[in-house]
């Protein structure tokens, strides 16, 4: 058991200069759907699959109650869920009203004890894939394939997918947003893109 990881080069600090430096990122096989972790806890327990998906609707159903209750919760070996607000600044306390407030986020802070497990795993570099250019429209439509297939994309997964550094990734969720071919949901580093 491995994470396996590729080198990137660092985006360039000044235009028309390459980037002498490298950042590791890993490989990501895929994403664990709910269906295929239920399997895999059912197999390491007593409880049929569908036990576990119940217990982990459970779970998700007791988070959004108890979040809403102004309660943090703990999962002893996972990590901890609270919640973030904004609000629009203000200097006087009377300027901000309830309606002003909103749910910014969900945080998560993984424990030590998953941090710890993770961190004990091996770490192999894999294979450089061979850089393919592909043109605008090309990448486009990848990111357009992807997401009939999978229903959501990050910029980050944009970028492995198309093997393009992050501002050609934004630029060209950009512009699929702006021909109404895609839509966002979520802010900031939690952006999903949807159909």
């Amino acid at each position: 058991m491995s994470i396996k990881y590729h080198l990137f080069e660092n985006p360039p600090r000044e235009k028309n200069k390459p980037s002498p430096t490298l950042h590791a990122r890993p490989v990501i096989k895929g994403t664990l759907k709910t269906e295929e972790l239920c399997e895999l806890l059912s197999g390491k327990s007593t409880f049929s699959p569908g036990d576990v998906e119940g217990l982990l609707r459970a779970l998700s159903d007791t988070l959004i109650t108890e979040l809403s209750r102004s309660h943090n919760v703990y999962l002893e070996g996972i990590g901890t869920f609270s919640v973030s607000l904004s609000c629009k600044p203000v200097e006087n306390r009377n300027e901000i009203r309830s309606a002003s407030v909103q749910v910014r986020n969900i945080v998560f802070r993984a424990d030590t004890q998953l941090k710890k497990g993770v961190r004990a795993a091996s770490l192999q570099r894999a294979p450089q894939p061979e850089q393919k250019k592909w043109d605008d429209p090309a990448r486009k439509q990848r990111i357009l394939s992807y997401l009939d297939q999978q229903h959501s994309i990050t910029i980050t997964e944009v970028m492995r997918l198309n093997h393009c550094n992050h501002s050609k990734a934004k630029k060209d969720l950009e512009t699929l947003l702006a021909n109404g071919e895609i839509r966002v949901i979520g802010g900031g580093r939690k952006k999903l893109y949807i159909r």
